[in-house]
């Protein structure tokens, strides 16, 4: 093996994929999950009564504000802080990271932002409501106008998982995966049986593949996402924590490969 590539390849390269696969990982933990935590209360119906009028000519209707219960609006409040601390630590964490693609961190900052500052004003209208009916109304939004947990929070950790293989983990993949195929000409030009090597080299190249597909603008059209698209469909986040595992799950697997193409070249 030619000593460039040995210098390349033997120190570290593989080491370094196979830590890369075990951070992505770990991008891609339970803040994926998107198990939605939902406080609602039922809606109270509006109480009416109609008085009736001396003559059959004239009907007064006299309408009273339905109660406001001081559990439903604690449990409501409970939830708002609830996902108001969770945001504020999504938020931390994405100022904290450093390997947003293009403008991707400005954006997620402003969606969690966003959100903060709606449930902010949403706990102060319910802080002050006095009508039950408004009340239980109020409570439904805070899942409905902002699915904290099951899209804002996937938004963040996919993302930042997503960005790091598109911009860290699949371009080191490519520059081993050149080197390995020059080793592999190197060993064939002297004479040496190369074929462990290259079916290693053919499989690190299908999961390099995968990544790629996995990756490339997928942080774009994840970020399009909105509460209303999540309303009407549930399932709209899942492709892409699927294709984020099956990235993460090449990942390994590529390390794996390497691993394989040096001993063939040793």
């Amino acid at each position: 093996m030619p000593h460039r590539l040995r210098a390349t390849l033997v120190a570290g390269p593989a080491a370094a994929v196979a830590a890369a696969a075990v951070l992505a990982a770990g991008l891609v933990g339970p803040g994926t999950a998107g198990a939605a935590t939902t406080v609602t209360t039922a809606a109270t119906a509006a109480a009416t009564r109609a008085a009736a009028a001396p003559t059959a000519a004239s009907t007064t209707t006299t309408s009273t504000t339905v109660p406001v219960n001081p559990a439903a609006r604690a449990r409501a409040e409970t939830a708002i802080s609830a996902r108001i601390t969770a945001l504020h630590a999504a938020l931390a964490t994405i100022q904290q990271t450093g390997w947003f693609a293009g403008s991707d961190q400005a954006t997620l900052e402003t969606l969690v932002t966003r959100d903060v500052t709606g449930l902010t004003a949403l706990g102060t209208t319910i802080g002050t409501e006095t009508d039950g009916t408004k009340l239980a109304a109020e409570a439904r939004s805070i899942d409905s106008d902002y699915r904290v947990f099951a899209l804002a929070l996937p938004e963040v950790h996919l993302v930042r998982a997503i960005d790091r293989m598109s911009g860290d983990a699949l371009p080191n993949l490519q520059a081993i995966d050149r080197d390995l195929k020059a080793g592999i000409a190197e060993q064939s030009a002297e004479g040496r049986n190369g074929a462990g090597a290259l079916a290693a080299v053919s499989g690190l190249d299908a999961q390099i593949s995968i990544i790629g597909r996995a990756t490339t603008g997928t942080a774009a059209r994840l970020l399009a996402l909105t509460p209303a698209r999540w309303n009407a469909d549930h399932q709209v986040v899942s492709p892409y924590r699927a294709g984020v595992a099956a990235a993460v799950a090449a990942l390994d697997q590529a390390g794996r490969d390497i691993q394989t193409a040096l001993q063939d070249l040793r």
